[in-house]
């Protein structure tokens, strides 16, 4: 029986694979000679082949039909010739467009032109590119310079054609349904419009924003089509990836509720105008991806009435910090990645000063979140101050961003859509959680898909985002299976039982499992495909049948012609998503070898093109799935896999020279990957500090382990790995990782006694002694900042040596000893105002006034604190430092407070806490808020200061801060003024109790102080203490403590209050001497306020 010219040329290709097989065997000459033979042969047949079509084929097609509006009017007042010559301008203008865009001109009749796409040879993109020729031509119609002015409307229908030559001639027609379809379209086109059917907007999802114009009833239709009009492409767009096998366009099946309850959210967000939160949790394959996707689709209509941004994590950046967000942002305002610095941070500072128009501090807010997103403002005037506070820039660039997506919801809703968050980084995780804390009370709608990983990581995920809840995708049912498979097999006239049972007892209900396996058999032949599909049921018997996803992947990857396994393997390794230049310097293949391969695998559908490409030179693509992506690599020999890691790293450092910091990970990884020790070290050190200058701490850690594990195998040099030490001890430091961090300076202090490196020394000192002071050893912090000082001393650095200065400064203030910490502050300062570099000796000046302005005080000298904490904050003023100069307000309310002045020191608070709500600076608003609440209690507004005690110890929970035993003192003070002496007297002990685990002395005393107020107020109500101490036994312990550290503000307080105690129980003589002795102390301090109180009372 003679065989069909597809099933020759079907055999031919099996020959060739075959012979492939057997280069081992045979050896590359003998084998290069039979495959010439055969491939000259498929040649052939696939010539022949196509010139049969060529007569008569039914195919896929976009169609567009673009009208000259009005033109009988416009024809009426000029004379023949000249309508002639004006339409023979204009079509070679719009024949010029179309002809660029892929399409083939159909015919011209009079006033209006037919176009195909699709009709010579088929493109995932057909219709994309036919939409965006109409635009284009709508676009430049006004420049043609036309004697005459012309418009035109445009329509554009996709659907089934039958293509065949006509006449003599042999002229390509398409005949069908679809042409006249996208004829009738253009009755609901005005002039200059493009107008699209349903059908095609299926097709260009998520690429263009259209709007619902019209619904055409047209015979044959069951109801009436919907016609949309185009508005503008989306340059930030995701191209639609529909699933289906040989190009079928499948309905999602199975996953009607959890559709349903994506909408019915989106619903819920619209009508309260609060945020929802929305994770899609399965496994590899299950149909996360194609859920988000029906939703995209049926959001598309819509889409001008949504900001929507979109992302997807990758597993190759899951430690780069950002990423994730920072790829919906840049997608989102079409920045490419290699796009020259200076041209991403205008189009930001644009963009952001457009969506906040009214603030005068746009400017400064798009600077503080482009340097997050890793665009390098550094040198701009409000961050060039404050660069060694990573967490400053951090909290400021998450309020402001907040600030600027609030902006965009306040005026239309925002949809957020995240793909794969369980390769998502950490720092975009957190910036999300702190995302949508803010924008709880927006219209936000944030949908999230990821795979269980992601709980397993995060266990408290639910709870960390207000308003989420999850859709759990379990296996397809056998009901839903099934139909699923006549779905895809849709063009077959029956789908055999054996072929189902077959599926059903492999698939498990894996939607992507079932897909992969039709498409095996396709390969197999098992399979016929063309305008009827067929199964071959002969050859259902044994068939070869994976038992697993994995093995069906490995199985289609094992199919591959050499060429194209080569690229697909080549780009396995770059990671899911790859460009076609890279692929080029990998595989030593020509350009148009590549695009042969990419073509080949697109249609086997393992790859899809990406409309936008992180870099602008370059074609980008993506794997189906990351589970086809890791097969793929598997497959790789691990020595070919070394080499190509090498090659790729170099390629990476050479397409992103200007913001390479963003990507030293992904470098990184490559050459880790690829055994190049020396320079994985070198450039997961630049990844740590990126991380670290962007506070994304434990990506930070991890990375500067790295870089100097790998050092260890290099002789690379030791200031390198002390720099890096160094970082990584800040790092620890910042995850309150303090032993750690105490054994990277140690280690830091090593590698500084080998190489005897003075600036080294002093460096690892002086940050042990900062961890010590931190944790309260103030022994040891004195001892480490003497070593500091005594080396530094030896010819370190100025500002080394002027750090020594006041880190010793600092640890004798803890100590007590005041005066030893002012003669060192005044050295700092004057050390200080001789650095060259005007912004270090800015900062070390306020740091050094800041010093002084606490050891004047505890001296007991308040004018002289004041003074010097009023030159700190005009310092932090100058640098922008508005953290520092919240901190200086707050100090200086403080200063106030211990002065008796307690209207002074409230609005000083009040001014802390309006800048720190102003730069979201959170951990700060806590000790604002408890300091508040002690101004409120000493000016007796009892209730408003529990109000924010309360709100202070809820923010806090269960975390222990240096100011929380305070906040617990301040608060019993607050409730024994309001008469609630039980509550009082447990709010004091836990704030003594707290003081006394944190060997915070000056608050132990006020805690005594507090608990003898209260016993006095219970003996006064009830006659009697009942287990509580007696007051005058907790003033005696208050004023004991007080004297203990020279604390004579709080001393004298004790007194007054013992004194108020001993006066209501009738001990006048001993109240007149110890009140007599408060008022000296509070003279003697400056306390004059306190002291005439004292005398009214």
């Amino acid at each position: 029986m003679q065989k069909t010219l597809g099933e020759q040329i079907e055999d031919l290709r099996r020959a060739i694979q075959a012979q492939e097989a057997l280069r081992s065997t045979l050896g590359a000459d003998v084998v290069d000679i039979a495959l010439s033979v055969l491939r000259q042969k498929l040649i052939e047949l696939e010539r022949h082949q196509a010139e049969e079509m060529g007569r008569e084929q039914r195919k896929m097609v976009t169609v567009m039909v673009a009208d000259v509006s009005n033109f009988t009017a416009l024809a009426a007042g000029i004379d023949e010739e000249e309508v002639a010559n004006l339409m023979n301008r204009v079509w070679s203008h719009v024949d010029l467009i179309i002809q660029a865009h892929g399409g083939h001109i159909h015919k011209h009749m009079g006033d209006n032109v037919i176009a195909l796409w699709g009709a010579l040879m088929a493109r995932e993109d057909d219709s994309e590119q036919a939409v965006r020729a109409a635009l284009k031509i709508q676009q430049e119609i006004p420049g043609w310079a036309l004697e005459h002015p012309v418009q035109m409307h445009i329509a554009i229908h996709s659907g089934s054609v039958l293509l065949g030559e006509v006449g003599t001639t042999h002229e390509i027609t398409a005949v069908g349904r679809a042409v006249h379809v996208a004829s009738l379209l253009t009755t609901e086109a005005r002039p200059g419009e493009v107008v699209i059917s349903q059908h095609t907007l299926r097709l260009i999802r998520g690429l263009f924003d259209v709007e619902l114009c019209s619904e055409l009833p047209i015979s044959g239709y069951d109801r009436p089509l919907a016609v949309y009009r185009v508005l503008r492409s989306r340059p930030y767009a995701f191209r639609p990836r529909t699933r289906g096998v040989e190009g079928i366009e499948t309905r999602m099946v199975g996953r009607e509720v959890e559709f349903r309850a994506l909408q019915h959210a989106l619903q819920a967000v619209l009508e309260t105008g609060t945020a929802r939160s929305l994770t899609v949790l399965g496994e590899a394959g299950i149909g996360k991806s194609r859920l988000l996707y029906e939703f995209e689709t049926w959001l598309t209509p819509r889409a001008r009435n949504f900001w929507i941004v979109r992302a997807r994590a990758a597993e190759r950046t899951t430690r780069v910090p950002y990423t994730l967000l920072r790829e919906a942002i840049t997608l989102r305002l079409d920045i490419p990645d290699d796009a020259p610095l200076e041209l991403a941070r205008q189009r930001l500072e644009r963009i952001v000063q457009d969506i906040l128009p009214q603030d005068s501090a746009a400017l400064e807010k798009a600077h503080f979140v482009g340097q997050l997103l890793g665009f390098d403002f550094s040198d701009a005037p409000e961050l060039r101050g404050i660069l060694s506070d990573p967490a400053q820039i951090r909290d400021r660039a998450y309020h402001y961003l907040s600030q600027v997506i609030a902006a965009i919801a306040a005026r239309q809703p925002a949809i957020l859509l995240l793909e794969d968050l369980h390769w998502a980084d950490d720092a975009s995780l957190s910036l999300l959680e702190y995302l949508m804390q803010q924008l709880r009370n927006l219209p936000v709608f944030l949908v999230m898909t990821a795979r269980s990983a992601l709980l397993n990581h995060l266990p408290d995920w639910e709870q960390r985002i207000p308003g989420q809840q999850f859709i759990h995708l379990s296996p397809l049912d056998e009901s839903a299976s099934r139909a699923l498979l006549r779905e895809i097999l849709q063009k077959a006239i029956t789908v055999p039982a054996v072929l189902e049972e077959l599926v059903m007892s492999s698939a498990d209900g894996n939607p992507f499992y079932i897909e992969e396996l039709v498409k095996m058999l396709i390969e197999d032949g098992i399979i016929q495909t063309g305008e009827i599909w067929t199964v071959d049921e002969t050859r259902l018997a044994q068939p070869r049948m994976p038992l697993s996803l994995t093995g069906i992947l490995q199985v289609r990857l094992d199919s591959l012609p050499e060429r194209e396994r080569l690229v697909l393997q080549a780009a396995s390794a770059i990671g899911r998503v790859f460009w076609d230049g890279a692929l080029a310097v990998l595989t030593g293949l020509r350009p148009d070898e590549i695009a042969l391969a990419l073509d080949a695998l697109q249609a086997r559908e393992l790859i899809y093109p990406q409309s936008h490409s992180t870099f602008s030179e370059q074609g980008e693509y993506v794997f189906k799935h990351a589970l086809l992506r890791q097969v793929t690599y598997d497959s790789i020999l691990k020595r070919q896999r070394r080499q190509y890691h090498l090659a790729i790293a170099e390629w990476l450092t050479t397409q992103i020279r200007e913001r390479l910091s963003e990507y030293s990970a992904l470098v990184a990884g490559h050459f880790e990957a690829a055994e190049d020790w020396r320079h994985a070290a070198l450039w997961y050190g630049q990844a740590g500090k990126q991380a670290y200058d962007t506070y994304a701490p434990q990506a930070a850690v991890e990375y500067l382990q790295k870089a100097l594990q790998f050092a260890r195998y290099t002789n690379l040099p030791d200031s390198e790995r002390m720099d890096w030490y160094e970082l990584l001890g800040k790092s620890l430091f910042a995850l309150a990782r303090y032993q750690q961090a105490l054994e990277a300076y140690q280690e830091m202090r090593a590698l500084a006694d080998t190489t005897a490196s003075v600036n080294g020394w002093a460096r690892a000192w002086y940050n042990i002694a900062y961890v010590h002071d931190h944790l309260g050893n103030n022994t040891l912090s004195l001892e480490s900042a003497e070593n500091a000082l005594r080396l530094a001393d030896k010819g370190a650095r100025p500002e080394l040596l002027i750090r020594a200065v006041y880190g010793k400064g600092w640890a004798l203030y803890r100590l007590g000893d005041a005066n030893s910490a002012i003669h060192l502050g005044e050295l700092a300062l004057r050390m200080a105002r001789q650095l060259e570099d005007k912004i270090h000796s800015q900062r070390e000046m306020a740091q050094a006034c800041q010093l002084l302005g606490a050891a004047y005080e505890l001296h007991g000298e308040l004018e002289k604190s004041a003074q010097y904490e009023q030159r700190a904050l005009d310092l932090y003023r100058l640098l922008r430092d508005r953290r520092g100069e919240a901190a200086m307000l707050n100090n200086q309310g403080v200063g106030a407070f211990v002065r008796g002045d307690y209207q002074t020191a409230l609005s000083r608070y009040e001014e802390a806490l309006k800048l720190a709500h102003e730069i979201g600076s959170q951990d700060r608003l806590t000790v604002f808020l408890s300091n508040r609440g002690g101004a409120y209690v000493a000016l007796g507004q009892f209730q408003m200061a529990e109000a924010d005690l309360r709100q202070v110890i809820e923010r806090v929970g269960k975390d222990t801060t240096h100011y929380l035993p305070l906040t617990y003192v301040f608060l019993a003070e607050a409730l024994l003024g309001q008469g609630k002496c039980a509550e009082a007297c447990e709010s004091a002990q836990m704030g003594l109790r707290l003081a006394q685990e944190s060997a915070q002395p000056d608050v132990v005393s006020s805690a005594y102080r507090v608990l003898g107020n209260c016993s006095a107020q219970r003996m006064a109500q009830e006659g009697c203490l009942a287990g509580c101490c007696s007051p005058e036994d907790c003033y005696r312990e208050s004023i004991r403590i007080a004297e203990g550290i020279n604390a004579q503000a709080d001393k004298a307080r004790a007194l007054r209050d013992w004194a108020i105690f001993e006066e209501a129980c009738g001990n006048h003589a001993h109240a007149e001497r110890l009140r007599t002795e408060a008022q000296v102390l509070f003279k003697k301090l400056g306390m004059t306020l306190e002291a005439q109180r004292l005398e009214k009372s």
